[in-house]
């Protein structure tokens, strides 16, 4: 058992400020947290899961961005998930269960990244009551995402699309190449850069 309280067990500060805009979290808790999880870097297209693989981890980014993406029947690249600076990445029911995850998690900008596995989760969950509600709000938020990606924007054109993007969330649109983005809302890149262009020459 790592002692939780132990001064020399030191958190980034990046790392800090993540796990605590999810939920209040005392030093105390952030010491133990930093003694489990790990830091790694990633290069732009680094492939973290596979398509068939097992979802060891679950990634908080410190610096870059990752994503969820895979294959429709017709081939058709699918973004289901962008993460950056301070987002929890992971193919959930993979990473509890175990089973072979059905989407790739990517690196599309190189950085650095936490990771921690489900022993690691496990032990937090049993020790840490703030881990506990940190985890609710990352499945609460993922939960909202999901719904306004398939019920939001589901029936839009593809104006409105990119404007509904806009106006969620905008720091996507200013960090994310527009090829992702256009998989992220289901329109052509040729189009969305246009919409794009088009927003930018209007402000």
């Amino acid at each position: 058992m790592v002692d939780s309280q132990d001064p020399t067990i030191s958190m980034d500060p990046r790392m800090a400020s993540h796990f605590r805009a999810l939920t209040p979290m005392s030093d105390a808790d952030l010491s133990m947290i930093a003694s489990l999880v790990r830091t790694r870097t990633v290069e732009k297209g680094e492939v973290l899961v596979g398509i068939g693989e097992p979802c060891r981890y679950t990634y908080m980014v410190l610096s870059g961005g990752l994503r969820n993406l895979f294959w429709d029947e017709r081939g058709n690249e699918i973004t289901r998930y962008i993460g950056i600076e301070g987002k929890v990445c992971a193919v959930m029911d993979a990473f509890v269960n175990g089973t072979p995850s059905k989407e790739c998690i990517e690196a599309f900008e190189p950085g650095e990244v936490i990771e921690w596995d489900l022993a690691t989760h496990q032990e937090l969950t049993a020790e840490l009551p703030a881990w506990t509600l940190a985890y609710v709000t990352v499945l609460e938020k993922a939960q909202q995402l999901n719904a306004w990606r398939l019920s939001g924007l589901l029936g839009m054109t593809a104006t409105q699309r990119y404007a509904a993007l806009v106006n969620a969330q905008p720091e996507l649109v200013e960090r994310v190449p527009d090829r992702i983005l256009s998989t992220y809302i289901g329109i052509s890149p040729e189009y969305f850069s246009r919409l794009k262009g088009a927003t930018i020459a209007a402000s």
